[in-house]
């Protein structure tokens, strides 16, 4: 107040006003920028958000997805081992075995192939292993079976290990905790 005073006695009205006006514009001027410049940060936070927010589903769904895929996989080769332990014991098993091909294990070969952007190589790995594992397994003797027994169990355990490591299957959540709680 007292430098407008001062520009009083010092300017003629006419001045004064026009550096009122001049200031006052650029006080706008600086308000609006700012205003502007807060209006493009918060859109582009948005936008951020809304990518991490969608590349967060996905990798939601990504990983429900490897994980239902990974059991399916791991339960059908599991069966394929019991049928072809049942057919090494005298029970006949239909669509097992066709022209020396275990069918079956064909058709998990087709998943695995079929699904190899899912199937990390770690995974795929210890998967070509059991599936190897099951046609030594149709075409060997009992003591060749007990042996092959030994190494399927290993690979099993394996295949546990790289659940717990990769879905965090040891760790509690905290609705588990809640309801232990109760």
């Amino acid at each position: 107040m007292n430098d407008l005073l001062t520009w009083l006695g010092q300017y003629s009205l006419p001045v004064v006003v026009l550096i009122i006006a001049g200031a006052a514009l650029l006080y706008f001027a600086k308000m609006m920028t700012e205003k502007a410049i807060a209006q493009q940060f918060d859109r582009y936070a948005r936008v951020m958000d809304l990518q991490l927010q969608r590349r967060s589903n996905f990798e939601e769904r990504i990983l429900i997805e490897r994980y239902t895929l990974f059991r399916e996989i791991n339960h059908k080769i599991a069966t394929i081992f019991t049928n072809l332990n049942r057919m090494h014991g005298g029970t006949k098993i239909e669509g097992l075995i066709r022209d020396n091909d275990v069918v079956p294990l064909t058709e998990v070969c087709d998943l695995i192939a079929s699904n190899r952007y899912l199937i990390p190589d770690r995974f795929r790995i210890v998967f070509q292993k059991e599936v190897e594992l099951a046609l030594r397994f149709a075409n060997a003797d009992q003591q060749q079976q007990n042996e092959i027994g030994q190494t399927w169990l290993a690979l099993r355990h394996e295949f546990d290990g790289l659940m717990v490591g990769a879905f965090g299957l040891d760790q509690d959540c905290a609705w588990t905790e809640a309801v232990d709680a109760q």
